[in-house]
């Protein structure tokens, strides 16, 4: 077995550092990314769950409407009688 001279253990080590550097730099990327899709996709969340919010309103609305009307029609099918 060869043994490493000091400059090429040297060499070597600067190299993986760099590559350790690059790896690194490539990680910090990758979560900012994946921060800013996270984010975006917490808003897509809220404007969905607003919309049902709004349509749950919407749609008691409607039930009340619904109810209001179908008395009317009770009331008048009890008047033709």
């Amino acid at each position: 077995m060869s043994r490493l001279s000091q400059k090429q253990i040297n060499v070597d080590l600067f190299n993986e550092v760099q590559r350790l550097k690059k790896e690194k730099q490539h990680d910090q990327e990758e979560i900012q990314r994946l921060t800013k899709e996270n984010e975006e996709l917490k808003l897509k969340v809220e404007e969905q769950a607003e919309s049902i919010r709004d349509f749950e309103f919407e749609n008691g609305n409607l039930e009340d409407e619904v109810e209001e009307l179908q008395g009317r029609i009770e009331a008048l099918e009890g008047d033709a009688e």
